[in-house]
């Protein structure tokens, strides 16, 4: 699966919070389109001669506003994969929408030899409602669409105070669009940012148990790349450090372990803590490379424990897509468990210990 970048899941987040609105211009300027062209039906001779020019302007607001609630309706229910299709979109039927109004308002100024700016100015408050820009984006289209109207207005008026007027508008158009873009970008930024926490366990920093569920239910059951590796990885007397040290020394064995797994494979796969003292490496290399980074943290391990005084060790089962590779990701994950079950087993046989004893019962 490809990472996204933090700007892209900002982004993401914002079309998909956004979505539902981007539905209300195009259906508004739909509905009244076609009211428009019903209007023109009745009333041919208040349009004259011009009346097929303003039925296609009502004929491309009508067919654009389609197109766009059409491209939303297909980004909608997979909006994860698809929302760079709305980096497009967005920007385009903005820019049409400016360019129509325009066109509208030039063909009025030419018929009457007045220019009426108030279509100009719906749209320009319809467009930052009810669809996303990205705010620099926002800022030349409309800069581009007030100079021209600035042109038209100046050919035909030139009126002082028509002038003054449109330059404020223009003014607190733009500083109005572009705060209102920002917030719903910062308010996306603090969803990610939740959704990020959700995802890691606040004791090790390390994906947790719910980005792990989440990572095995979107990989499918037969998908299994080549070289993928899984390692399971359990600590081992955890319980004795608890219950002789206290629970606060046992939290410290957590961190330790979890610190030394992540030095040695966040670089270059998935780390997860999926429960009390249980670890999750996903990693895609060959053999030999997972044996030697399994070495590794046998001796960081090692090392931890000379520095902190407190004695870090753990069992783990490591299964590879060769293992598996028709059972698919779940039997690969049951495959590791066993061996790392086997190679606990196998620890507690060597030192003579047993788990199932409390530190009290010992003494």
């Amino acid at each position: 699966m490809n990472k996204l970048s933090r700007q892209e899941q900002v982004l993401m987040a914002t079309y998909e919070a956004t979505i539902n609105y981007s539905f209300l211009c195009p259906i508004i300027m739909s509905i009244l389109e076609v009211f428009m062209l019903i209007y023109s039906i009745g009333t041919k001779e208040l349009y004259g001669v011009y009346l097929w020019r303003y039925r296609c302007f009502y004929i491309a607001l009508l067919s654009a506003a389609v197109i766009f609630i059409a491209i939303n309706l297909y980004v909608r229910g997979d909006i994860g994969n698809r929302f760079k299709i709305l980096n497009i979109s967005n920007p385009v039927f903005a820019a049409f929408t400016f360019g129509w109004s325009l066109a509208v308002t030039y063909s009025d100024a030419i018929v009457t030899g007045v220019v009426d700016q108030t279509l100009f100015m719906t749209f320009s408050l319809m467009v930052p409602l009810s669809i996303f820009l990205l705010p620099y984006v926002y800022a030349v289209i409309v800069s581009i669409a007030d100079i021209l109207l600035l042109s038209i207005t100046v050919y035909y008026t030139q009126i002082t105070m028509g002038l003054i007027n449109l330059i404020v508008f223009f003014i607190f158009q733009l500083f109005l669009g572009i705060s209102f873009f920002k917030l719903r970008i910062k308010l996306s930024e603090r969803l990610v940012e939740e959704q990020e926490n959700a995802n890691f366990d606040s004791m090790t920093g390390l994906m947790n148990r719910r980005s792990y569920l989440q990572w095995m239910e979107s990989f499918g059951e037969t998908d299994l790349s080549k070289d993928l590796t899984y390692i399971s990885i359990d600590i081992n007397g955890l319980k004795e450090i608890n219950d002789s040290m206290g629970h606060h020394a046992g939290d410290i064995l957590i961190k330790g372990a979890g610190q030394c797994i992540s030095q040695c494979f966040a670089d270059i796969g998935s780390v997860y803590r999926i429960g009390g003292d249980e670890f999750v490496v996903i990693l895609t290399a060959e053999k030999e490379y997972v044996d030697a980074k399994l070495s590794d943290l046998e001796n960081a391990m090692k090392k931890w424990s000379d520095e902190k005084k407190i004695q870090l060790e753990a069992s783990y089962g490591a299964a590879r897509h060769e293992e598996a590779i028709e059972s698919g990701i779940t039997e690969l994950a049951k495959l590791a468990d066993r061996k790392m079950y086997a190679a606990k087993e196998q620890f507690y046989l060597t030192t003579g210990k047993d788990r199932r004893i409390t530190f009290a019962q010992s003494n």
